[in-house]
């Protein structure tokens, strides 16, 4: 197979160990006017015991810098660095996307952080991608064994057995490959794709054991044998019929071959390759089989090794801890440790983190203490921003009077709005305040 060909696959199921792969660090700040952001990218290959580092491909840089609205920056030393402000949709950097809102009141701020990390969200897209892949792969499958068989009388049920059982193996492959976000040689034969073979009887379990270590395209080989044979109703152990020689393992790769060769989707793809071949220079020949496969895989993966796919760590700068959060808490920061960025057919991975800030000095003159803080005052700063601005402006100018005593409680539950639902509206306010004060 081609090294241009197998590094798309190998990029594409994110697994073996010796690779080069992209990493991100990124850091964010909350300022004035929105969330300050910084990139810092680079690529490492494993040489070795060692990572060697080298600049980014020159295409992610490109979508880099549109994404953070700046120049090009070069690439001496090996690592760039991107960055901005972005006052509440983050840049489509790592493949997906976010949000950062802040909600300031006199009494102190909520910040809400959102962002998903590569894939994609649209489950239903996804779901339709697998099976169109799945799909065509299946009526290879059949023309395939058309071709083979001719009119032999037991096509039909290979045909049936193919178009039903076949067809929903290859769609629920994809779905376990993807969602299982680890590679595909481990899924098949160290993961649910192997528990799945075995559950509907089309693996042995001494197959998945002993084939785990080998070579992972003897698995398939091993599956369709035994979906033809179940149409032929004959036993797993018994001799193949004539009509299916082909599947044995010394006729199996040569048949298959010959008939992809001719498919229109290796004709695109070479034609593809000849257009891209570096001037005066030439790649080596592609295997047309890895080819479909390789296809066949973009119900999983995008095939392009130069987007902005590989691993990456986060870091947001709160100041305080937040009250919640999908990340780990190393004050004065959240993080978010290395990790791979979801491929495009896979769901991506949600990051969060909610917190607020207390006005430590407005809320001890009016309440004697810091009142709300966290959870309370994220639910009193998003209360409060359900409110017209007159109402706003008027509420704390209410609040605003309140000072710490023995009338401070009576004085809350005095608080209101005006207008026909202000009583209702006021009341949502008072009792966030009143539960902090508590009895």
């Amino acid at each position: 197979m081609n090294s241009r060909l197998r590094s798309i696959v190998v990029l594409a199921v994110a697994s073996l160990a010796a690779c080069t792969t992209n990493r991100f660090v990124v850091k964010m700040t909350p300022v004035a006017g929105g969330l300050h952001r910084e990139l810092t990218g680079w690529r490492e290959k494993q040489e070795q015991e060692k990572w060697v580092e080298s600049p980014l491909p020159i295409e992610v840089r490109r979508r880099l810098a549109d994404a953070y609205r700046g120049p090009l920056p070069r690439a001496t030393p090996p690592r760039s660095r991107f960055e901005a402000t972005f006052p509440s949709v983050l840049p489509n950097d790592l493949g997906g996307s976010g949000w950062f809102v802040r909600l300031d009141t006199p009494i102190g701020a909520y910040f809400e952080y959102r962002e998903h990390i590569g894939g994609s969200l649209d489950r239903d897209a996804l779901v339709d991608l697998r099976r169109t892949c799945a799909d065509r792969m299946t009526e290879l499958l059949i023309a395939w064994m058309r071709k083979e068989m001719g009119t032999h009388p037991r096509f039909d049920n290979v045909k049936a057995a193919l178009d039903t059982k076949g067809r929903r193996l290859l769609r629920d492959t994809l779905h376990l490959v993807a969602e299982d976000r680890s590679s595909l040689a481990t899924v098949l034969g160290d993961g649910p794709v192997g528990d799945y073979l075995v559950e509907h009887d089309l693996l042995d379990p001494k197959d998945v054991v002993v084939e785990r270590s080998a070579d992972q395209a003897t698995l398939p080989t091993k599956v369709l044998r035994r979906l033809v044979r179940h149409a032929f109703e004959i036993p797993d152990d018994g001799p193949s019929p004539a009509v299916v020689a082909f599947l044995d393992d010394e006729s199996i790769e040569a048949s298959w071959k010959a008939f992809v060769a001719e498919s229109p989707e290796v004709a695109a793809v070479r034609t593809t390759i000849d257009a891209q071949r570096p001037r005066g220079g030439a790649w080596a020949e592609f295997d047309d089989a890895e080819i479909l496969m390789e296809l066949f895989l973009r119900g999983v993966v995008d095939a392009n090794p130069y987007d902005a796919r590989g691993r990456a760590s986060l870091s947001l700068e709160t100041g305080v801890a937040p009250f919640e959060t999908d990340g780990t808490w190393r004050s004065p920061r959240v993080e978010w440790a290395k990790e791979d960025v979801p491929l495009p057919g896979q769901m991506a991975t949600a990051h969060f983190a909610r917190w607020s800030v207390p006005a430590t000095a407005y809320q001890t003159e009016r309440f004697g203490r810091v009142l709300l803080e966290g959870r309370s005052l994220a639910n009193y700063a998003q209360w409060r921003a359900r409110l017209a601005a007159e109402r706003r402006q008027a509420w704390d100018a209410s609040v605003a009077a309140l000072r710490p005593g023995e009338d401070l409680r009576p004085a809350v539950e005095r608080l209101q709005l005006e207008g026909p639902d202000g009583d209702e509206r006021a009341n949502e306010g008072r009792k966030i305040l009143l539960y902090a004060l508590g009895p």
